[in-house]
């Protein structure tokens, strides 16, 4: 079920760039998709120390998180093939409580700057 969620995320994110509740994020590229993962779950399990985490799930090609901070919030970075044999990450973070852009934008930053060290 959780991989389906997290499907439905990213193939649905770039239309959901700006629909209320979602914030989509390019982090870049990792040289492969199971570099990408790892990645993605070391900063998934940083942030659960820094802050609060219900769970943390991890796929073949992405992870998800889940009640980040205030309950409320979730998040899957895919870790898809792209140009030159790189994998390209993207976060999808999401919250019901669409009203509350700047706690989602304060999540999504927190999470960069883990994964850009």
């Amino acid at each position: 079920m959780n991989r389906v969620i997290a499907m439905l995320l990213v193939t649905a994110a770039p239309s959901l760039a700006a629909a209320e509740g979602f914030t989509v994020s390019d982090l870049g590229s990792v040289a492969s998709e199971t570099g990408c993962v790892d990645r993605a779950e070391n900063m998934m399990r940083q942030y659960g120390q820094q802050a609060s985490i219900g769970q943390v799930t991890r796929g073949n090609w992405s992870v998800m998180a889940f009640n980040l901070s205030s309950q409320d919030y979730e998040a899957v970075v895919s870790c898809n093939y792209g140009p030159r044999d790189q994998t390209r990450a993207t976060m999808v973070v999401y919250s019901s409580n669409s009203g509350n852009e700047e706690e989602r934008t304060r999540i999504v930053q927190q999470l960069k700057n883990i994964w850009g060290n």
